[in-house]
């Protein structure tokens, strides 16, 4: 019965680590053009977005930090940073940690992203099925094992 309780207490527990961000509140939607990017969140509206600080994602549940929800999204970081728990390489065994993603979106067109260092991720940035994508002026540090990977081809190793 003990064992029942807790695997039953993991099933919610789990989504809801997804569904909320490390501050206990809900992760950000971005859906308004020229909105400022503050936090790790989804951005479900075409435009561009900018960065005005470095973000930080601070939880291992969120496995994707930014995720596009659209087409024709850029992402400006404005020499600001995006860190992952990879960052200044604090964990040893990076291997047996979920494989986070600094930037992912999947079947979308015409997405940019640029001005940005990405940093302590296991894909700094990682498109599925995306079309017409550039990576501009970015700089990824600390990220295994790729960079970025468009289609499940490493372009920045």
């Amino acid at each position: 019965m003990k064992k029942e309780r807790l695997f039953a207490l993991f099933l919610i527990a789990i989504p809801m680590m997804i569904l909320f961000n490390s501050s206990g509140v809900l992760a950000a939607t971005y859906s308004t053009p020229g909105e400022n990017i503050y936090e790790c969140g989804t951005i479900t509206a075409p435009g561009t977005y900018y960065f005005n600080q470095t973000i930080v994602n601070q939880t291992l549940a969120t496995f994707n930090c930014l995720t596009i929800s659209s087409d024709n999204v850029t992402i400006d970081g404005r020499g600001y940073e995006l860190q992952g728990y990879l960052s200044n390489n604090s964990f040893g065994y990076v291997q047996y940690l979920p494989k986070v993603q600094g930037i992912y979106g999947a079947s979308f067109e015409n997405i940019a992203i640029k001005n940005l260092t990405i940093d302590g991720f296991h894909f700094g940035i990682r498109f599925s099925t995306t079309s017409n994508t550039t990576i501009q002026n970015d700089i990824f540090r600390n990220a295994a094992p790729q960079g970025a990977t468009m289609g499940g081809y490493t372009i920045i190793p």
